[in-house]
């Protein structure tokens, strides 16, 4: 008995830690088209970020009150966002890779799929939190000490 214990012990860790079936080929192909798309799009807007190409009156960057009160304040708020949209868009490819390597074998696979979704999703916000101080200091220095006082300055 001893022995027929200890070889279903081993059978059942072996099995455990097999990984299971990947993802099928047609669905993996979308899982890295969207995450593709997704790195390009962050990746993108932090380029046109960093170089002052973004426009207030657009659809991309920082879009909060205090980032859109004025052209400085939008575009230091977004030049602030720029290092955390790279980060991004780097860990979205990073996951696209993941997903195309692996085809998310078993659990491990898919944890780390929604951990790097996680960290894209954290770095957007972080970025998104200290672009709306940098506005604000913006804001402020213009004399509106640091609040969102003049709509009719806003163009969209």
């Amino acid at each position: 008995m001893p022995i027929t214990t200890a070889t279903t012990l081993t059978a059942t860790a072996a099995t455990a830690a097999t990984p299971g079936p990947a993802m099928p080929i047609a669905a993996r192909v979308v899982v890295v088209a969207v995450l593709l798309l997704v790195a390009a799009a962050v990746l993108t807007t932090a380029a046109m970020s960093r170089s002052g190409r973004l426009q207030r009156s657009g659809r991309a960057g920082v879009r909060t009150p205090s980032a859109l009160a004025s052209d400085e304040s939008f575009a230091v708020a977004n030049r602030t966002a720029a290092p955390f949209l790279v980060l991004a868009g780097v860990f979205a490819t990073l996951a696209a890779v993941l997903v195309g390597a692996t085809g998310l074998r078993g659990s491990g696979g898919v944890l780390a799929l929604i951990g790097c979704g996680v960290v894209v999703g954290g770095l957007l916000v972080l970025g998104a939190g200290r672009a709306e101080r940098a506005a604000r200091l913006v804001l402020s220095a213009q004399g509106r000490g640091g609040t969102v006082s003049g709509a009719g300055d806003r163009r969209h």
